[in-house]
């Protein structure tokens, strides 16, 4: 089971979905009003995030939010440093600028240059100039898709129906396992792991996206295949989450 663990600060510590430790953080949210203002949580997460206590949302009705700035400087070259493809790579240079200072940017673009052979760099370089962060995630997103094949594109959008992360079986429904598995690798899927086994989902940053170029039909034939994944796992499921039934509903 994942656990809470120290972070790379000192006075922080990570929570997992999973962790034994969302009680308390649960209590905290709840508490902070009690506080009247006199009180300092900084809760930060690659997502926006649900913790609900009798059908409230917590970090929705008791903290404020504030979209983190993109990396610069020595936050910038470390950040680098860690991508092998880019920093061995001749384009470096390219792949710094296309990725604005933005993880998840700079994390698909080392993707591409591990296979750099395979993309157009120099229509790369012109799309992205001058162009916003959810520009450029769409324009590398799609580049990405389009290397793999038109089947490979029309499972992440499928699967894009999913708006928490679901085991393999359900990923099924629209796609293989070795498309799966190369989604993970390019972390176009993000990959969530659990006691019970791995959990997938459609990157946040380009799911609605993707999403939203279904046409009616097949988005309503996704929706149903969706649903009886749901009621089928919460049928067999010990327990019910709350994510789930949410999702079940939805």
């Amino acid at each position: 089971r994942a656990v809470t663990g120290p972070s790379d600060r000192d006075d922080a510590f990570v929570v997992k979905r999973d962790s034994d430790a969302l009680p308390l953080v649960r209590g905290l949210l709840r508490g902070l009003p009690w506080a009247e203002g006199d009180a300092n949580l900084i809760v930060s997460s690659r997502y926006p995030f649900t913790l609900e206590h009798m059908g409230a949302d917590l970090p929705a009705t008791n903290l404020a939010t504030v979209p983190l700035m993109s990396m610069r400087e020595a936050d910038l070259k470390k950040k680098i440093e860690k991508l092998e493809h880019i920093a061995a790579s001749d384009h470096r240079r390219l792949y710094v600028e296309a990725g604005k200072g933005n993880p998840r940017l700079l994390e698909w673009l080392d993707k591409i240059a591990a296979e750099e052979e395979k993309y157009d760099l120099t229509d790369l370089k012109n799309r992205v100039r001058g162009k916003q962060a959810d520009y450029v995630a769409e324009y590398l997103f799609d580049i990405m898709t389009e290397t793999q094949g038109e089947t490979f594109g029309r499972f992440l959008r499928n699967a894009s129906v999913f708006r928490q992360p679901v085991p393999s079986d359900a990923m099924a429904l629209f796609g293989t396992d070795a498309q799966i598995r190369r989604a993970a690798w390019l972390t176009l899927l993000e990959r969530e792991s659990r006691p019970d086994g791995d959990a997938f989902w459609v990157h946040p940053m380009i799911r609605e996206m993707e999403w939203q170029k279904l046409p009616a039909p097949v988005r309503k034939a996704t929706h149903a295949a969706a649903a009886e994944w749901y009621e089928n796992a919460l049928k067999n499921a010990d327990e019910q989450p709350f994510a789930r039934l949410s999702e079940a509903v939805h």
